[in-house]
């Protein structure tokens, strides 16, 4: 018989390695388990996994695959509602918090996508999927700038994401960075050389930096695959006109008539097509395309600026002077929607900022920017009453 020390120190050991063991079989068998339910899930129909997930026992895995079948689907508002349920099921899974962001903001629920996202992203800052939704919020709300960081983190983490290179060319392209949206462009169609309007969006940013040739070959293949893109075929005129090749010109005024012909944009088919006019020393043909697009379009800097030194040059003073009238209103309303752009990125009272960016677009005559942002106000404070007026004027019909 064992002395009671010695059994004392065996019986111990045995305690300690059976709760070590207990442990380790805990942990290995909860992975494994974990996938097995996972595994169910997924060979679940839907309707069948609905009830399974709607039982009050039911495990994290059937619940999460459910909020994902719901996402897919396009049923956002429900997405949510089974995302909370598993979140609060397994708080530690970064993937239920991201997808509760998203399908937050797809709904429209944004001021929660955003709280939920931030605080995803404070948990797991390498969660770059709750990035590039978090920049897309951000866009939405015009905040631009922070959305360009947020998207540049989550390529930094996912640098092999064709569609987030596209987004980020879009945004440098909004806040005038031609030469940053090439670069993201470029990255795009070595990804996904087949993405849909890439071609012509790349092409704008490259005539937009200066590339005249190079915008040319993009804009080419863009027609090719959709003829009737009137943007694709307005940048292509200015590209011709811009590369300043006599050869060129014929087809570039070409180009600006068929924006003129068959787009709802026409004003700026006008300007250009004055610019062509000017640079052939033909200032009355050019003063005419000016004119027509002054009556499309009475707050573009630039059409104001060539219209009123083409009057200048030609002696009609009285007209010059009442063209730098507007151009003096247009230029101050320019410069306070600059300004409200910069407080936004600042996060400076977001909703009274989209509601004030709203009214000076609509009195730049920006009636769908102004639409877009009193709707993103509404989305992140839709009991705003401010903001449900301001939706129901209605804005004045396009000039044609």
């Amino acid at each position: 018989m064992l002395p009671p020390r010695v059994f004392r120190s065996r019986a111990i050991r045995v305690v300690a390695i059976a709760v070590i063991l207990g442990v380790i079989v805990v942990a290995v068998r909860a992975p494994v388990m974990d996938r097995y339910t996972s595994w169910r899930a997924a060979k679940m129909s839907d309707d069948v996994l609905a009830v399974a997930a709607g039982q009050s026992d039911a495990p994290y895995e059937y619940v999460a695959a459910w909020g994902q079948r719901l996402d897919a689907h396009a049923r956002y508002a429900e997405a949510e509602r089974v995302y909370v349920r598993a979140m609060e099921l397994r708080p530690t899974d970064p993937d239920t918090w991201s997808g509760y962001g998203r399908s937050a903001f797809a709904a429209g629920d944004w001021a929660k996508a955003e709280a939920e996202l931030r605080k995803t992203l404070d948990q797991w800052p390498d969660k770059s999927d709750a990035r590039f939704v978090l920049a897309a919020l951000l866009a939405s709300t015009f905040r631009l700038h922070s959305a360009i960081d947020q998207m540049q983190a989550g390529l930094r983490l996912d640098p092999g994401n064709g569609q987030a290179w596209m987004s980020l060319g879009e945004l440098e392209m909004r806040v005038g960075d031609a030469t940053a949206a090439v670069n993201a462009y470029s990255k795009a169609q070595a990804l996904e050389p087949n993405a849909q309007k890439l071609h012509s969006y790349y092409g704008a940013a490259l005539l937009t930096a200066g590339k005249y040739s190079q915008a040319q070959a993009e804009l080419e293949i863009a027609l090719k695959e959709d003829p009737s893109s009137s943007n694709a075929r307005f940048d292509m005129g200015k590209a011709l006109a811009y590369g300043g090749k006599p050869q060129d010109r014929p087809r570039a005024m070409q180009e600006l008539n068929r924006v003129v012909k068959f787009s709802a944009n026409k004003s700026r088919a006008y300007m250009e097509a004055g610019r062509i006019w000017l640079r052939d020393g033909e200032r009355g043909n050019a003063i005419q395309d000016f004119e027509q697009a002054y009556q499309l379009n009475q707050t573009n800097i630039d059409m104001l600026t060539l219209l009123m030194k083409a009057y200048t040059d030609d002696g009609r003073r009285a007209d010059a002077a009442r063209i730098s009238g507007v151009l003096a209103r247009a230029q101050k309303l320019t410069d306070e929607r600059g300004a409200i752009l910069s407080a936004l990125d600042a996060g400076k009272d977001v909703v009274s900022g989209l509601i004030h960016l709203g009214r000076v677009d609509r009195d730049l005559d920006n009636n769908v920017e102004a639409g877009i942002a009193f709707e993103a106000a509404r989305r992140l404070d839709p009991e705003n009453q401010e903001v449900a007026r301001e939706l129901m004027v209605k804005p004045p019909k396009a000039r044609l």
